[in-house]
């Protein structure tokens, strides 16, 4: 399952993978993301897996790049860190990035929220964003 939520004060989409996640969840995330106008054109997204798996091959790997080049057109920027905790997941996140070579995207992965939360606030108005990582908000938003 696939939840999220825009934080407005912290200006992060706050996405949570949760039980074994597929494709098809993954897809209809990014399509859900592609039609709303909730976000800024300068998106940061920060996708804790930790409580999730993702339930894909690597050939899947391929139509999720396929609807992010979709999302990507809607944005001037995406900054996206993903934390993954399973090798697996690691490795298919890694081949990921390997994919994806896009100007103005970028996308890390990480182990732990804390490292991620550094990276995607790094940069932020001019410099680094103090946030602290927190337990998943209520979620106005459940695919």
């Amino acid at each position: 399952m696939v939840t999220y939520n825009y934080n407005k004060d912290k200006e992060i989409l706050e996405t949570f993978f949760v039980n074994n996640v597929t494709q098809g969840e993954i897809i209809n995330f990014l399509k859900a993301i592609r039609s709303t106008n909730e976000m800024p054109k300068d998106l940061r997204m920060l996708i804790d897996s930790t409580k999730g798996s993702l339930a894909l091959n690597p050939a899947q790997l391929y139509k999720i790049l396929d609807e992010n080049i979709k999302l990507f057109s809607r944005f001037n920027t995406l900054k996206v860190a993903i934390v993954l905790d399973r090798p697996v997941d690691t490795a298919l996140a890694v081949i990921y990035t390997r994919l994806i070579q896009l100007e103005r995207y970028q996308f890390q992965v990480f182990n732990t929220i804390l490292a991620a939360t550094g990276w995607i606030n790094k940069g932020v108005n001019g410099g680094n964003r103090h946030i602290k990582p927190n337990t998943p908000p209520l979620l106005n938003n459940i695919i």
